[in-house]
């Protein structure tokens, strides 16, 4: 297990970025750092070998970077206060915690029945893909301009 940090934004909090990195050298874990600005193909390199995504901001209208991992298979653990409804309403299934710190214990679960996820990321992606692309959006785009 590897963790894929990107720290990108802010760039310019070096205290922010600090912490973060002496917090990750206190655990003795596997991980690797972004700090500098990332390719559209790095960014999608990135999103390709992510297994699991975890997304915990404290407000979201849906980000890019999210729709992206969905997209590219990723397992997606989230906040149940991100308000993701039209995703949900979509059929997409992403893992939810109440708290912060259930992160630990949900990703545990995920990676010992990571097969299982796996299929239903499948399953997301392929909804993501129907949905959001620009082969899709545009006849929508189109007719509210009409």
């Amino acid at each position: 297990i590897q963790l894929l940090l990107p720290l990108t934004y802010p760039k310019d909090d070096l205290v922010y970025i600090t912490k973060i990195k002496d917090c990750l050298n206190s655990l003795n874990f596997n991980f690797k750092t972004y700090e500098t600005f990332m390719s559209d193909e790095n960014v999608a390199r990135l999103r390709i070998n992510t297994d699991i995504f975890i997304q915990l901001q404290k407000t979201d209208v849906l980000s890019g970077a999210m729709l992206e991992h969905i997209a590219a298979g990723s397992i997606v653990i989230t906040g149940d206060w991100l308000p993701y409804d039209d995703l949900y309403n979509m059929g997409i299934e992403l893992i939810r915690v109440s708290k912060r710190s259930d992160v630990g214990n949900k990703l545990q679960e995920v990676i010992r029945n990571i097969d299982h996820h796996k299929l239903i990321a499948r399953k997301n992606a392929e909804i993501v893909r129907n949905n959001f692309t620009w082969d899709h959006l545009v006849p929508t785009i189109i007719k509210i301009y009409d």
